[in-house]
This record gives structure tokens, sequence and C-alpha cells, in this order.
């Protein structure tokens, strides 16, 4: 980056803000998405209408986009991108500017949304060294955990043998260890019982299904890496540990009886165990983003559970009876519930509608809101089709969430 600010470095509330970066690349590479991201002094997001498929090479190409801030305060820009590998970069650089209440009023101040907990960011912060161990509990009692999840006992495991790349309609993967990515191109594949030292994936837009059951699924810190993913599948007593984000339910997938934790990062991922996008029932799982090596304000656990409406507008979601683990030291939330501001798709008209948060608990934690700033935040009951009831702390209070 060779170059990055705003037009206005002392803007008003409503005013219309351009900001620009300058940018080369030592190859000519086409990036899917690349975006000015926004932070403010409490971590809330405010990004820039993001680009698509943005070519970069080794000319220098200027970037540009415009929005109106209606928060007076003073915000920190910087540009991040997210390359083939589905990962999200930040360059690094940041620029702040100010915003201040515009004359005649006081201006609107709706609640920010936060994907990680985050100290202001300036030249001078130094950053932590990155440690994959926490202190964080594990679960306990009648929620999934290490008793009640995974490969039953006295299962006797062989070496699996077969494909990586699963073709054949209703193939089943019974009592295997398999140490390689199992990538589904068939439909109503069983994976039972059995050991996968990679990830399963049906792919995006495909026909493609699975099942998993009683099995365990170990993944370590790698590029754009989810356990289980993405399409038309079902999880039902298993273990999920490891990855940026342990399930990503982005259309058709049923969570049930699970236990999702151990979350792994690169150096500039976010992680959540899981993230939901449309038609997600998630069902008594236990829920752990237990990450908690922050290097800078862009890592780290954005929430047990996410639902952000960058690829699509987040709808007919239902997470009911599930347990959402603390942890005050690497998650702004523990929960996002759909109707997060700024994103792609947040304006759209079935966006955070028909959303289901029923019976849930949220573990405590040290600091007694789950996350550092709470339990949940962008659910908005008012619309259509959603549902809010009998949502707790583990000490029985009942949870209101946060728009």
């Amino acid at each position: 980056m060779q170059a990055l600010g705003v037009d206005l470095s002392q803007a008003q509330s409503g005013q219309t803000v351009t900001a620009g970066a300058k940018l080369v690349a030592e190859r000519q590479t086409t990036v899917r998405y690349l975006v000015i991201a926004v932070r403010d002094q409490a971590g809330g997001m405010w990004d820039f209408p993001r680009s698509q498929n943005v070519t970069i090479g080794t000319s220098q190409k200027e970037f540009t986009a415009k929005r109106s801030f209606s928060k007076p305060g003073t915000y920190t820009i910087s540009v991040a991108y997210m390359g083939n590998d589905g990962a999200w970069k930040n360059l690094g650089v940041r620029q702040t500017f100010t915003v201040g209440t515009a004359a005649g009023g006081n201006a609107p101040a709706p609640s920010p949304s936060t994907s990680s907990p985050t100290v202001k960011p300036t030249e001078s912060t130094p950053s932590p060294k990155p440690s994959t161990s926490t202190n964080v509990p594990a679960p306990s009692g009648e929620f999934p955990n290490a008793s009640n999840t995974g490969v039953p006992a006295g299962t006797a495991l062989t070496t699996y043998t077969g494909p990586c790349t699963i073709s054949t309609n209703g193939t089943v993967i019974d009592a295997k260890i398999v140490n390689c990515d199992l990538a589904i191109k068939a439909q109503d594949v069983v994976i039972k019982r059995s050991r996968i030292n990679g990830e399963i994936n049906s792919g995006e837009g495909t026909k493609a299904s699975f099942r998993v059951e009683d099995s365990e699924v170990i993944n370590g810190a790698r590029a754009a890496c989810q356990c289980i993913g993405s399409d038309n599948f079902t999880v039902l007593r298993t273990e999920i540990k490891g990855g940026n984000r342990g399930i990503y339910c982005r259309l058709n997938c049923t969570v049930q009886d699970s236990w999702i934790h151990g979350s792994a990062l690169l150096a500039t991922q976010h992680a959540s165990a899981i993230r939901v996008e449309r038609y997600s029932t998630i069902t008594h799982n236990t829920m752990q983003c237990d990450w908690t090596a922050l290097t800078d304000s862009e890592i780290g656990c954005s929430a047990d559970m996410t639902g952000y409406p960058d690829f699509a507008p987040i709808t007919h979601n239902t997470i009911t009876n599930n347990l959402f683990m603390a942890n005050p030291v690497g998650t702004g939330y523990c929960a996002y519930g759909g109707a997060t501001a700024g994103k792609q798709f947040s304006n759209d008209p079935t966006n955070a509608t028909y959303i289901k948060f029923v019976g849930n608990v949220w573990q405590r934690g040290s600091d007694g809101k789950c996350g550092t700033y709470g339990p949940i935040t962008s659910f908005d009951a008012s619309r259509t089709g959603n549902e809010w009831s009998n949502n707790k702390f583990d000490d029985g209070t009942a949870i209101a969430p946060e728009k």
C-alpha cells in the first residue's frame, strides 16, 4: 500500500466521507473482495462498501469508496482483502479521522457490531506473541462434551485407504482414520464412528450431501480452514476441533448434540465455532470459540456463533437449547443474530428474518458477560418470523438481546 486516507479528516455526522487507497502488487493479482475497513473506538465495524473481483498489478491502482457516519467519534481505517483461499488479510497500515455532531442537533448513534475485542489501533501498539493454548474451561453436565461426543469407546479404527474425493452416491465411511480432506461430490454420503484429520466439504451451490455422526473432525491452522462445510449436511454427536471456523452452515444444514471447540488460526484470521447463513438448524450443541492469542485488532474469535450478511442474507436459522461458552479475552460477543449493519446484504429485505433463538444458555465467564461486550448482538426481534424466548445465562438470569 502506497497511500491511505480520507477526504475529510474532520467530518460531520451524516456527511459523506470518501476513503481512498493506492495499491500495487509484485505481480498481477485478483482478490475476491477488497474493503476499506473501519473501526470505532469500541471496536465497532463501520466498513465502507466492499468491491468484488479487484485486480491489482505492478502499476499503482487507486481504490475509493464512500459512506456517511451517524455516530460522532474517532474512527480508524485500514485495507483488508480476501484472496482466493477465502481468508481475510489486513495490510496493517492505519489512519484515523473524526466525526463530529452535525449542527442543529444530536446525531443518532446506533450500536455497531463488533467482530472481536480490540484496543484502539496505533502504529506503536505492540503485538503479543501468539499462543494456541487457552484456559477456557471445558463444558460439563448435560451439554455435549468429551464424554458424550466423538468416536464411541471400544470402536476399533483402521486407516482409510479410499479416495479423498467422494464421487459415489451413498458412500459409507465407518470406523476409519482418514488422513486427508474429504471433498464430497456425491449425495447421501455417510461418515460415522471415524476420526477425520482434515476437512469435510461439499462445496457451495452443489447438490452434494453428507452426514457425519459419532465422529471426530480435527483440523489445524490453515488458510480458508473450516472443519465441516458448506451445504446440505447433518452433523450428529461429533467432536469438532480446530480450524478458524469449526462449521460453516452456508445452506441447509443441521448440527445437533455436538461439541465444537479448539479454534486454530493463522495470523490474520477471524474465528467462530459455527457460522450460519441460510436454513440452519443448530440444536443442543456446545459452541466454544476459545482462541485468545490476539495479535492485532483484526484477528481473534468473532463469536461462538456468527451470522453476518457478507455473502448472502441471514435467514431461516433456528438455534435451540445450545450452550455458548464464555471467552471474555478473545471475543466481543458470544453470538450474532444476523442484523449486522454495513454488510453487503444488510439491507436485503429478507436479511435477519425467520431467526429463532429458543432455550439457549450463555456461560457468564470471568467478566459476567460471556464475551467482552455481552452475550449476543445484532438480533432484531421486530423482523419477520423472528423469535426470542427462554434464553438465559448459566445462572438463570434472562438475557435481552442487543440490536
